[in-house]
């Protein structure tokens, strides 16, 4: 089982960048945080950067609204999957940005897991393909 946090904050204090891989702690990695529903709670500054959506934008919603035509079934269902089965997974997704292109992205899907074994947000972190 993964290392678990009983709270949210207890999970932001444990990052440091030290403990990230460098690709995770470059700016250029856009990271999310979403409770177990998927409600989006926080994006970091390079998420409006990558898409043109604000963090007030996302908060409160689902990432599926970076989705369009071109989005992948099959990457959309493995995020369902991972969410339902409370999995770690890679998932290559095309989504769009605000101003309507397209990017590719690779998003690490991790599960937080509270003391109590109950996994209470997800967090990923997303870097271009």
């Amino acid at each position: 089982m993964a290392k678990q946090f009983s709270t949210f904050d207890t999970f932001v204090a444990a990052q440091d960048d030290a403990a990230l891989p460098d690709d995770m702690s470059e700016a250029s990695s856009v990271i999310c945080l979403a409770t177990a529903g998927t409600p989006v709670i926080y994006v970091s500054p390079a998420f409006e950067a990558h898409t043109g959506y604000s963090q007030s934008d996302a908060v409160g919603r689902s990432l599926s609204f970076l989705q369009g035509p071109e989005t992948e079934p099959e990457a959309v269902a493995r995020f369902q999957a991972l969410i339902a089965e409370r999995k770690a997974g890679l998932v290559r997704i095309t989504n769009y940005r605000r101003d309507g292109t397209r990017f590719t992205h690779i998003c690490e899907l991790r599960p937080i897991w509270s003391s109590e074994g109950v996994v209470t947000h997800f967090v990923a972190v997303q870097r271009p393909a």
